[in-house]
């Protein structure tokens, strides 16, 4: 926030989540992958939450979350050097993420991004 004087940039990030938001209507539910390299996952990710009786795991991303359908890009992205992790991820009818390869500069990639 320093670096850009206290501007969060607000309005970039809603019109952004909106255009995912919209092209996500347009995205086929399938499979997909998000590799990590470098992190692991804190104890808390897999203990039960406060709601037990519905036994709700997990975490939340703070910021949009690239993913991918092709899983060798995944593995890619998860290195054998340092810790990594490889997401699978199964999308719903109301919870899809954007498909982002007509727009990316890296289109072999197959990006696929939640807000």
């Amino acid at each position: 926030v320093k670096l850009c004087d206290g501007n969060c940039y607000v309005a970039t990030i809603h019109a952004i989540n909106r255009l995912f938001l919209k092209l996500s209507r347009l995205t086929k539910a399938e499979p997909l992958y998000r590799g990590i390299t470098g992190r692991g996952l804190p104890a808390e990710f897999l203990e039960p939450s406060d709601f037990e009786r519905y036994l709700i795991r997990g975490g939340v991303e703070f910021g949009f979350m690239s993913t991918t359908n092709a899983r060798q890009v995944a593995f890619d992205y998860a290195s054998e050097k340092k810790p990594s992790l490889l997401f699978s991820i199964e999308q719903g009818m109301a919870d899809r993420g954007a498909q982002l390869n007509w727009l990316s500069q890296y289109p072999h990639e197959d990006e696929v991004c939640f807000p």
